[in-house]
């Protein structure tokens, strides 16, 4: 869900940079941006700022496309 001042936008795989709709977690880093953890599709980066969608999976580096929690240090480091 983004907010741009006037008008609430709901994200979904159908009209965003997200993967997928089985969302299993989210945080929030120190810069602001929107980590999303998915079922299958890995995790994504929502750069709020930017309006900019960055996805990561097993090709990325990750372990496993089955992303069920995100760790923020206490910095805001996810």
């Amino acid at each position: 869900m983004n907010f741009d001042g006037t008008t609430f936008t709901q994200f979904d795989a159908s009209n965003s940079g997200l993967p997928d709709n089985d969302i299993r977690s989210l945080a929030l880093d120190r810069d602001g941006n929107l980590w999303v953890g998915t079922r299958l599709q890995g995790v994504s980066r929502f750069r709020v700022k930017d309006n900019i969608w960055d996805n990561y999976d097993i090709s990325n580096g990750l372990n496993d496309n089955d992303v069920r929690n995100i760790a923020v240090d206490s910095v805001g480091r996810v």
